[in-house]
């Protein structure tokens, strides 16, 4: 879990860096930099004027999960998998594979809906932390949810995975009340929809594969249109590609569900009940995840 709330922590300070660096882009340094680099500043500044206006959900997360999704979710994995799932009382659903007492009998198969409920309450769950564990404090604070998972272009051992995030950039606008950050805040969107698509390739046995970024848009911006920004956002920092930061925002999902060879995942954590590999497949032209049963 350490390494996954690290993975988190990451994405975050990263996000904040963008924001940070757009502000100065646009407003302290678009002359200089015009001038040492060469950047188109009207295509900045229009980049920046798309990234205000109003994210339209639908386009850009048609996947997006529901509350109903979670409960479907339970009812699959508590004939295999019983006690991964739990409400309590007060209708609050917590996903915990400590919580499974019981050794499976069956495969799991999950559609890319139920996963994204199930791994968004345990990504949800590893960002309540104490803010004296991290200079960040409480990583709540900035609204950071998955808002969709979406599997497709299933070839072989290999899958697109597509994840939106969002990421909430009202506490941030709030701390600007002094100049110049006061008079610039009105450039900073009210959120950031990061749509993340990677190609997860399984490799061998068990739970080892590979994840490799291919595509990455924010908000209405384009494909290309987050490229370029991402180009000049690489003129004062060295920040990565876009498609670099497409693997890292999947990475931190992927991690979450599967798990790496630094730190355990949901599906990995099940091994000790019985879980021995995962895989993908596709019925009736849905694609789902399958959390294998070890059949020795």
């Amino acid at each position: 879990m350490a390494k996954r709330r690290s993975c988190l922590m990451s994405l975050i300070r990263t996000i904040l860096v963008f924001v940070l660096i757009i502000v100065l882009l646009v407003v302290g340094v678009c002359v200089f930099v015009n001038y040492k680099f060469g950047v188109n500043i009207p295509s900045l500044v229009n980049d920046v004027r798309i990234l205000n206006q109003a994210v339209d959900v639908d386009k850009i997360a048609p996947n997006v999960y529901t509350a109903e999704d979670l409960d479907a979710a339970k009812k699959v994995t508590d004939i295999s998998l019983e006690g991964l799932i739990t409400v309590d009382e007060n209708g609050n659903y917590e996903v915990n594979a400590d919580k499974v007492s019981k050794d499976m009998h069956l495969d799991v198969k999950l559609s890319d809906r139920q996963i994204a409920a199930m791994i968004d309450n345990v990504l949800e769950s590893e960002a309540s932390i104490d803010s004296d564990s991290s200079e960040l404090g409480d990583l709540k604070e900035y609204g950071f949810k998955l808002v969709q998972v979406q599997f497709s272009n299933k070839d072989g051992n290999s899958v697109d995975i597509n994840v939106v995030f969002k990421f909430d950039l009202t506490p941030i606008k709030e701390q600007m009340i002094e100049f110049p950050l006061d008079k610039v805040k009105s450039i900073v969107p009210e959120s950031l929809y990061f749509s993340s698509t990677v190609t997860l390739t399984k490799i061998g046995a068990a739970f080892d594969y590979t994840t490799v970024g291919k595509s990455l848009t924010v908000n209405n911006l384009s494909e290309k249109q987050t490229e370029e920004v991402f180009e000049t956002l690489n003129l004062l920092a060295e920040f990565g590609t876009s498609t670099e930061f497409a693997k890292m925002t999947g990475d931190v999902f992927v991690n979450a569900l599967i798990g790496s060879s630094e730190s355990a995942g949901l599906t990995s954590d099940l091994a000790s009940v019985g879980a021995s590999s995962f895989d993908f497949v596709t019925e009736n032209g849905e694609n789902y995840y399958v959390i294998q049963l070890d059949k020795e």
